[in-house]
């Protein structure tokens, strides 16, 4: 398999991961994602992709956000929330 497809595919997978693990509206309430324990109890009906290696995939995006951190980079997933808690303090205040 060539370079390229190999990363298009690792940017494959850490999109899916990160659409439930950063993604879902059970993440935005739980302060962002989910933990590793939440991550891995999700239905696998109602979650079935990689439903049974969800320990292995929380461990690389651990590492993912690990090295975001440590570059000082965002990616939409990490804007969407402030964006939602802007929107509500500006046009909901208490």
């Amino acid at each position: 398999m060539g370079e390229c497809k190999l990363r298009d595919l690792r940017l494959i997978l850490l999109k899916r991961v990160s659409g439930v693990i950063k993604g879902s509206e059970m993440a935005f309430h739980l302060g962002g994602f989910l933990d590793k324990e939440t991550y891995t109890k999700l239905s696998s009906r109602a979650y079935p992709v990689f439903a049974h290696q969800r320990a292995e995939l929380y461990s690389l995006f651990d590492l993912y956000r690990k090295l975001k951190r440590e570059c000082g980079h965002y990616d939409p997933a990490d804007r969407s929330p402030c964006f939602v808690l802007l929107c509500h303090t500006i046009f909901l205040p208490s």
